[in-house]
């Protein structure tokens, strides 16, 4: 027994559909990978920004250290020297 023509091929509509469907996946799967590209060109420039917020902390930390070694270095010395008049 054959099947009638119109019951074993997909009418032009079904044809039409799956066109639009396919259109509207590749369509989803575009704006995914693009969201997806951006979430992690965020997540370069939040681990950027602290990098470069821990060498400033950093910095400024060696540098209050120094001067209060200084500043340390320099009383010391001053008791010293009064002493030893």
């Amino acid at each position: 027994m054959a099947v009638p023509l119109h019951l074993s091929f997909p009418g032009p509509s079904l044809c039409r559909r799956q066109v639009e469907y396919n259109a509207i996946m590749e369509e989803e799967r575009l704006a995914r990978e693009r969201r997806q590209e951006a979430e992690a060109e965020m997540q370069r420039m939040v681990r950027a920004a602290l990098l470069v917020q821990q060498v400033w902390r950093a910095f400024k930390a060696r540098k209050a250290l120094k001067k209060a070694q200084a500043k340390k270095a320099g009383k010391k010395s001053g008791k010293k020297s009064s002493k030893k008049k």
